[in-house]
């Protein structure tokens, strides 16, 4: 039997499809037994394991590392009743692996025509992605192109056949902030390898709510789902979140205005980051609130003072930052750190996140930052000023800092 390498961000149910359609196998049911028979099944008692238990196992990965990159557990567990701390993917909750180790977010699988492309040119082959499955998604994170939707049968196929016979139908355009918000939070979400504590989410939420003007308890103003009602387009939202689309004006919607309201029921996954989206002005302030979960007492400003004081774990911290790609939720895993405190670490230290940096304004800083001018860098790579200024203003945080600190304009000393 073979057991090709996974990929980076590939979907579990369709990288078994892989494996059935490189050993030739019929269908998902044989391939489960094939694998299960090559991980060791003999001499094991009860039931077979969940699927992204197996494929773990035959990747030679810790169920929780294969949970947390390769399914979409992390979104659909990832607010939860309990603040115990415990990890996604963990083989004592089997009946949850079984329920959504493999599940799609809808009733489709999405790809994109770019990423088909790109994979045919560099592995010969092209994969399902993740990302592309989360409920609510429409573009591509990395080429901000529309997605195409298939039946989720064709995951037992490449994306590129689908693609290559015209099986698959585009979404329409969406041209909202509150939407690429929800997809970015969606997102962010994925790289937490632990769900949230419903009561911290609601008490963040509630507290923007308020800020806000928006009902989280009896009274007359504005209710959330009120608010989604009137911002979001209508086609998204009754193809994604019905229940909003067809709620009476000032009627609280129990399935989505609890998101915000402390003492409130659970809601989905996808309840709580499109609240996110409607409260926050951006997707990295709401998961940086979300995200705030250090166990650690003191102030955020003086933990990352503590840190970085220290040149040693100063340049562990660089280090984890390159190798991690400048990709904090990475960089946080290989420290064993939390999302949000990392985040705060390499915002002191003047690293921004380059997590969906276009290859154009990765190109571009790059030669701003061996010589270049930014007249030069922003003609040659077709790109503005606007769009780099965001990581020329966090690499410079340690100097913003220090520039604020000085009261008075410098006098110049004599040479």
């Amino acid at each position: 039997m073979l057991i090709p390498e996974i990929l980076p961000d590939e979907f579990a149910a369709g990288y078994l499809g892989r494996i059935a359609t490189i050993n030739g196998y019929p269908n998902r049911e044989w391939t489960l037994r094939a694998i299960d028979r090559r991980v060791g099944s003999t001499g094991r008692s009860g039931p077979r394991p969940p699927a992204v238990v197996l494929l773990a196992a035959a990747t030679a990965q810790k169920p929780t590392e294969f949970v947390l990159n390769h399914s979409l557990v992390p979104f659909f567990a990832g607010v939860r009743n309990s603040a115990d701390v415990y990890l996604h993917g963990l083989p004592s909750e089997p009946d949850r692996l079984h329920k959504l180790g493999m599940k799609l977010g809808a009733e489709w699988a999405s790809f994109c025509e770019h990423c088909v492309s790109e994979d045919l040119q560099f592995w010969g082959f092209s994969f399902w992605r993740r990302s592309h499955q989360i409920p609510g998604i429409e573009t591509c994170s990395k080429h901000s192109a529309m997605l195409h939707i298939v039946k989720a049968l064709d995951l037992a196929s490449n994306p590129a056949v689908p693609c290559a016979g015209a099986r698959a139908q585009q979404r329409l355009a969406i041209d909202s902030d509150i939407v690429n918000r929800y997809s970015e939070i969606s997102i962010g979400l994925l790289d937490n390898p632990q769900p949230l504590g419903k009561a911290h989410v609601t008490r963040r939420l509630e507290a923007r709510a308020r800020i806000k003007g928006i009902r989280h308890s009896p009274g007359r103003r504005p209710l959330l789902s009120d608010l989604a009602k009137a911002k979001l387009p209508p086609c998204w939202l009754l193809e994604n979140f019905p229940q909003i689309t067809n709620k009476s004006p000032d009627g609280f919607l129990y399935s989505f205005d609890c998101a915000c309201t402390s003492n409130g029921a659970l809601v989905s996954t996808s309840s709580y980051a499109l609240a996110a989206a409607l409260l926050y002005e951006s997707a990295d302030d709401a998961l940086r609130d979300l995200f705030d979960l250090v166990k650690d007492t003191k102030p955020r400003s003086q933990r990352s003072t503590l840190l970085l004081s220290d040149n040693g774990r100063l340049k562990t911290l660089v280090q984890t930052y390159i190798d991690s790609q400048g990709i904090y939720s990475a960089a946080a895993r290989k420290l064993d750190l939390d999302v949000g405190y990392m985040r705060d670490l390499c915002t002191a230290a003047g690293l921004p996140s380059l997590h969906r940096i276009s290859d154009d304004i990765f190109s571009a800083l790059k030669a701003f930052f061996s010589g270049r001018t930014l007249d030069q860098v922003c003609k040659d790579y077709d790109i503005t000023l606007t769009e780099l200024q965001p990581f020329l203003r966090a690499s410079g945080e340690p100097f913003r800092r220090a520039l604020q600190s000085i009261s008075t304009l410098p006098t110049q000393s004599p040479a």
